[in-house]
């Protein structure tokens, strides 16, 4: 029954397209790894299938925190983005939304101190860096903007009168560069399609084709597993010694078989291509977190990171279904309120959970608002 279904369900959406309901190509469609609702293992390619290095990712591995936050309500009466800046209202959802963030990474820094002092009164060895947090934007003014206002209330690693000294301070923010992959675009088609799903410019096939590779190269940059951590030299050796078993076992087809794919660093992942007709284009690295000499060499040095990343409503909507393995042509079923927060994490096994979508709890009713539309009647 359900291959038929799922037959019936093909029929019908090629009999769709050919009476041009569909304004579309079926190639520019998202083409998943593992059919819904199956889950991709392998979905950034960092996945580890030696046993010890699991073993080692499940007791110390670093779980990414990526909170993505849309900008403030701005002005959309310009057409050119140096002047569709902030609102009045955008500004102080900005300034509300940075005290919140800012009482988020307060847990997050006492969560650590908590774990640091447990550490020690067990006589272990604790992690004694800074937990890693990082701020991001698109290159949009808007953007920009939310992102200025929202460093005003963090402890950014660039100030240079911190209220506290040095030693007491266990969380720092580190300012990126505007980064315009994260611009807002058409990150993919929308399905159920509205009547000017395809009819403007800004909804069309070719906008999806330029938009759409550098949204998901964007996402393949923010949404990965963390490295795994140092080994010890014990568990090296487990590792080295289980390779030259299964070489041994079966020399004449590991020597046959072609090398495969590193499975941990992402400027290894394959060329990037949407559909049939897009180009390839390739992900950098995420930023690389110099090692502490101080930390042992089987201690990971921190155990969460987190990425607050300024951007974009479609951008937001898309990723949150791309992190999900959900179809991203439903990301317009999605609302994102301006200055709200989406709070994904990566674990460190490369599960993806959603702990907040579109979240405005920190706004009041007055400072809630859809672009132009205020409250939730609209």
């Amino acid at each position: 029954l359900l291959g038929v279904a799922v037959f019936q369900f093909e029929k019908k959406r090629e009999s769709s397209s050919a009476d041009g309901r569909f304004r579309f190509s079926d190639s520019q469609l998202f083409k998943p790894v593992q059919p819904y609702p199956f889950w991709d293992n392998n979905w950034d390619w960092r996945e580890e299938t030696d046993e010890t290095i699991l073993a080692s990712v499940r007791r110390s591995g670093v779980s990414r925190h990526i909170i993505l936050v849309r900008h403030g309500q701005y002005d959309e009466t310009y057409g050119d983005d140096e002047r569709r800046v902030l609102t009045p209202l955008g500004r102080q959802q900005a300034e509300v939304t940075g005290v919140r963030l800012a009482a988020l990474l307060e847990s997050a820094q006492t969560s650590h101190q908590l774990k640091v002092e447990s550490g020690r009164a067990q006589g272990d060895a604790p992690p004694t860096s800074n937990v890693v947090v990082r701020l991001h934007s698109s290159n949009m003014a808007r953007a920009k903007e939310t992102a200025d206002l929202i460093a005003k209330h963090l402890p950014m690693a660039s100030d240079p009168t911190p209220s506290s000294p040095p030693e007491s301070r266990h969380l720092t923010v580190q300012r990126l560069p505007p980064n315009p992959l994260l611009n807002e675009g058409r990150p993919c088609h929308v399905v159920p399609e509205g009547k000017s799903s395809t009819a403007q410019p800004s909804m069309s096939p070719l906008s999806v084709h330029r938009d759409g590779a550098r949204i998901e190269t964007a996402f393949r940059e923010l949404f990965h597993r963390a490295k795994p951590p140092p080994l010890s030299q014990e568990d090296k050796a487990k590792v080295k010694a289980a390779k030259k078993a299964a070489k041994e076992k079966s020399p004449a087809s590991a020597a046959a078989a072609p090398a495969a794919p590193a499975a941990a660093t992402q400027d290894t992942a394959p060329p990037l291509l949407l559909s049939s007709d897009s180009p390839p284009i390739k992900s950098t690295p995420p930023p690389q977190i110099p090692p502490q000499e101080h930390a042992p060499e089987f201690e990971q040095p921190h155990r969460h990171e987190y990425e607050i990343v300024v951007c974009h409503g479609n951008v937001i909507r898309y990723m949150a279904m791309r992190a999900l393995q959900l179809p991203p042509e439903a990301w317009l079923r999605l609302s994102t309120f301006n200055c709200s927060l989406t709070y994904l994490v990566v674990r460190p096994t490369g599960n993806v959970s959603l702990r907040t979508l579109g979240d405005v709890g920190h706004l009041g009713m007055s400072e809630t608002t859809f672009s132009g539309h205020h409250g939730f009647e609209w």
